[in-house]
């Protein structure tokens, strides 16, 4: 049996169930899309990522048409689409240092298997949990993933500059211990 033949069968055995499972995405994006903009975020990027693990969709929104890193959310559609999951620019730009940190200085082999377990360590497979400070200095967000919990730390410095806190249960240090690391960010807090 060749790789096109495999590939075939498997195209026409989920033939029926994968438009039924995109609609339940599509519908889930669609809703996320309109509470986006019922909140000024009018636009929406036109590229749309999925993967299967854990499953999740991501894309992003903003006030304008111009990416803007201060003002743009990143959204993770969860639960076939049923829920999701929105990132403010410092969580996700804290995401993003953490990840290529992460993966710096690898390549090939070595650089898929860090990007693998990014995915199912740092990807939320449910809905986020957040909590403020009354003078909204200080912010903490965690999620569930696939292989452990995010636990995020967003704190306001005198200087107005943002730190942010990234623990990973998922991705363990070599004591076994949680991946912790901290990112000073230079957005003003939304």
């Amino acid at each position: 049996m060749t790789a096109a033949f495999a590939a075939g069968v498997l195209t026409d055995a989920a033939g029926v169930a994968l438009p039924e499972a995109w609609a339940s995405w599509q519908a889930g994006r669609d809703a996320t899309i309109q509470a986006q903009a019922d909140e000024g975020y009018t636009f929406t990027s036109n590229s749309c990522y999925g993967d299967a693990v854990p499953p999740a969709i991501i894309f992003s929104t903003g006030t304008s048409e111009a990416d803007d890193p201060g003002t743009d959310r990143m959204i993770v559609g969860v639960n076939s689409g049923a829920e999701s999951v929105v990132f403010e620019p410092w969580a996700w730009q804290a995401l993003y240092k953490f990840i290529s940190e992460y993966t710096a200085n690898k390549s090939g082999d070595e650089l898929a298997g860090f990007r693998a377990l990014c995915k199912i360590s740092l990807i939320p497979s449910g809905t986020i949990t957040t909590a403020s400070t009354a003078t909204g200095l200080s912010e903490i967000l965690t999620y569930k993933t696939r292989n452990g919990e995010v636990e995020m730390n967003r704190r306001t410095n005198q200087d107005g500059s943002l730190t942010v806190q990234v623990v990973a249960t998922g991705i363990p240090d070599l004591r076994s211990r949680p991946t912790t690391r901290e990112y000073k960010l230079d957005i003003p807090v939304a």
